[in-house]
């Protein structure tokens, strides 16, 4: 029997909405933005605690960004990147998760209402590069140096890191017990220091207490 080569072929079901150009970057900001404001509440000094029910019956009350969107259960592929983003800022960094999920998010809103009014693309990325050249400049004039010497200071970098953790609680003894581990693995190469993580062992206790 011979078949027409000109037949459709279906790639996709028949009830398959396909969408491009406008409606499908709004849809993704709003994914984004969505996202965000799931966050948004567990950020600052007032921040609040968010309760994560899982599929599989597990609860968890929880402020960590990392943690939040490691278990959110996201299809939307605009949001995510953005969760690809907040994992990569946990990995690399070890903090910040939340702030730069919100800074994100933030970008994308703005970019949003900017397409709506008919900016193209393009003139969007040029100007958040240039934006980021600008910010990058302020940011090494505003640069503070931290040394091994300043426990204070690095006192104060430890108790920030430890807020909306379960050991924020106990910030002050925890944030000190931080240093003294930096001021024990630190090791002076030349006119260089060495301070990694890796030279830290985390031991756990099942009870007791500190």
């Amino acid at each position: 029997m011979e078949t027409s080569s000109d037949a459709p072929v279906i790639i996709v079901r028949e009830q398959t909405r396909v969408t491009s150009g406008p409606e499908v970057q709004q849809k993704i900001i709003h994914a984004c933005r969505a996202l965000a404001s799931i966050l948004r509440g567990t950020l600052g000094p007032r921040g609040l605690d968010k309760g994560l029910y899982k599929s599989n019956g597990e609860f968890a009350i929880t402020s960590d960004g990392a943690r939040i969107i490691n278990d959110l259960l996201i299809k939307n592929p605009g949001a995510k990147l953005l969760v690809s983003l907040g994992k990569s800022q946990e990995s690399v960094i070890g903090d910040g998760v939340t702030t730069t999920v919100l800074f994100a998010g933030a970008l994308l809103d703005e970019a949003g209402r900017l397409l709506r009014t008919g900016v193209h693309p393009l003139v969007i990325v040029d100007g958040y590069q240039a934006a980021l050249s600008h910010a990058l400049t302020r940011l090494d004039e505003l640069e503070i140096t931290v040394t091994g010497d300043d426990r204070d200071m690095l006192t104060q970098v430890a108790c920030t890191a430890l807020s909306g953790r379960v050991a924020a609680a106990e910030s002050e003894m925890f944030s000190t017990m931080i240093v003294d581990a930096l001021d024990t693995v630190t090791q002076q190469q030349g006119d260089s220091t060495r301070c990694e993580a890796e030279d830290v062992l985390f031991a756990k206790s099942e009870e007791g207490a500190l």
